[in-house]
């Protein structure tokens, strides 16, 4: 009967930190919302001008059919060992796109 507890109260702390980091490791990215007039070349434009502009940044391929909500939010970079610096300079350089209207940190509750 022990280990059963120690088993579900695993599973309670893994479920209760899910919103946090994830069970498996985080999974955090910056999401990039365009304008819906927005043409796609400007995705692709963004998506490059801000390759590499910070460490710990890594853009992720936009391939239809994918966990895309929407074709405005399409682009989208992993930050999960990005520090604040990081995110800031990457979140500069995506606001300076053409078509760009915001973006998004999946960690970002407020």
């Amino acid at each position: 009967m022990r280990a059963s507890v120690l088993a579900g109260s695993a599973v309670v702390l893994c479920v209760a930190s899910v919103g946090l980091t994830g069970c498996k490791g985080t999974q955090r990215e910056v999401i990039v919302f365009f304008a819906t007039d927005a043409p796609q070349s400007q995705h692709e434009d963004a998506l490059r001008a801000c390759t590499g502009v910070a460490n710990h940044t890594s853009p992720e391929p936009i391939e239809p059919g994918t966990h895309r909500v929407a074709a405005t939010s399409d682009v989208r970079f992993r930050i999960d060992k990005a520090n604040d610096h990081d995110i800031a300079e990457l979140e500069k350089c995506l606001s300076k796109q053409p078509g760009v209207i915001g973006v998004q940190d999946t960690m970002d509750t407020t």
